[in-house]
């Protein structure tokens, strides 16, 4: 690596880092904009498009190398970027899972748009700063009105050994999960999210707990159907939700959980088809994309517990 290369490399990562504080440090303290709730899906598409435009100014401005280096050289910086964000704490590797496949293709077309356009433009420089300005724009505008909303719902079957009603007993409190009675999951074997351990009922609340302190309530649906169980989720405290990262917290902006709960199905006259089922809002410009990755998230997390619960089941009932 060049000298002139590394001192390109750590323009774009003060570029990169500027234009991350700027919405997810700085945000929190402005006020009068709508900056301090700016809409994760927004940040990603104008910053990664910001960040191809900064990578073409940057590691070509002359426009004379090949796409491919440039694209490369810009890739790889923000790689190192995320990889330093994880470091520091700034970020969980959920978020930069789900977000690295926008942030390549904001690259692609920040990168492309930019080429195209400088091959028009005499004065470079004047051209530049309004661009680079660009992605900051969002901050100052209410985007709101653009996004769609839209609910999701996500159910995951299991069969267990009981009764409805035994099984229904079995689900409601919770014990303590063990390590060994857990299986694997992509969400929390290999990206690290927090895992269920208890849930607890008091009053017509059910008390759930997850690892790094996360604990919210299910207020549970009075019902005369005795094959069903369910709640209306309730994050009474957010603090408690920081392990799951705040950008993609469940109280929104983007992600609101709604409800949730389990159906009880008899299959035999000792065994019962379990489904638990959550539903939840998605406020993004691409909620298509996000509502993939909560399948994958919330299939994890069902199954984590009723995994756990079978196990129990085939031993007790």
């Amino acid at each position: 690596m060049t000298k002139q290369t590394r001192i390109n490399a750590i323009l774009f990562l003060t570029y990169g880092a500027v234009l991350y504080g700027f919405y997810f440090l700085l945000g929190n303290t402005l006020n009068g904009y709508a900056l301090g709730g700016i809409n994760l899906s927004v940040f990603l598409v104008f910053g990664s498009v910001g960040l191809g435009m900064a990578g073409q100014f940057i590691f070509d401005w002359n426009n004379q190398r090949p796409f491919r280096e440039v694209l490369k050289a810009s890739h790889l910086t923000v790689i190192l970027l995320m990889v330093g964000l994880i470091i520091i704490q700034f970020e969980t590797v959920i978020c930069i899972v789900m977000g690295w496949p926008i942030i390549y293709l904001g690259l692609l077309a920040g990168l492309y748009t930019t080429r195209a356009l400088l091959d028009l433009i005499d004065n470079k420089t004047t051209f530049c700063i309004p661009l680079l300005l660009l992605p900051f724009a969002p901050a100052f505008m209410d985007v709101s009105v653009f996004i769609p909303t839209k609910t999701y719902t996500v159910s995951t079957q299991i069969e267990m050994q009981g009764t409805p009603d035994q099984v229904r007993a079995l689900t409601l409190s919770v014990p303590l999960i063990d390590d060994a009675e857990r299986p694997w999951t992509l969400t929390h074997s290999v990206l690290r999210a927090p895992r269920p351990l208890a849930a607890t009922v008091k009053n017509g609340v059910r008390y759930a707990t997850w690892e790094r302190g996360v604990a919210f309530e299910e207020i549970l649906i009075p019902s005369d159907t005795p094959n069903q169980l369910s709640w209306t989720f309730n994050f009474p405290d957010p603090a408690l939700l920081k392990p799951l990262d705040y950008r993609i917290s469940p109280i929104g902006p983007e992600v609101v959980m709604q409800t949730g709960g389990y159906q009880f199905d008899a299959i035999s006259p000792n065994r019962t088809l379990v489904t638990l089922t959550t539903s939840y809002q998605l406020h993004t410009v691409m909620n298509g994309y996000f509502a993939f990755w909560g399948e994958v998230f919330l299939d994890d997390f069902h199954m984590a517990v009723l995994h756990v619960l079978a196990q129990r089941a085939e031993a007790t009932l």
